[in-house]
């Protein structure tokens, strides 16, 4: 058995079918035969897919918001940045308690 490595479904899926149309092209019965018996196939549920497609969604997304950067840049240039004390407490006693969770 040969194991692609890739997260990429589609991209598996259409090695395996140029494989069996390689082979029907060939007219070989015997070398499709091989190729469809050596091939295991593999059932993606739903869930699977509809998280597969949120995640390409999701790395389409940047890393960093640039105007939202350039929003906190322009208040801290103007001294007009406010600090929520209790939000960033709140914030850090979380991340301590997941952290002891974990």
């Amino acid at each position: 058995m040969k194991v692609i490595k890739t997260n990429d479904v589609e991209k598996s899926s259409e090695i395996l079918r140029n494989k069996v149309e390689k082979a029907k092209e060939k007219g070989s019965k015997g070398l499709q035969n091989q190729v469809e018996n050596s091939v295991d196939i593999v059932d993606i549920s739903k869930e699977s897919e509809v998280l597969y497609k949120a995640k390409k969604e999701i790395d389409k997304l940047p890393d960093v918001r640039k105007e939202k950067v350039e929003a906190i840049k322009d208040k801290v240039e103007n001294n007009q940045y406010e600090i929520d004390e209790g939000k960033v407490a709140d914030k850090i006693l979380e991340e301590s308690i997941i952290d002891e969770l974990v």
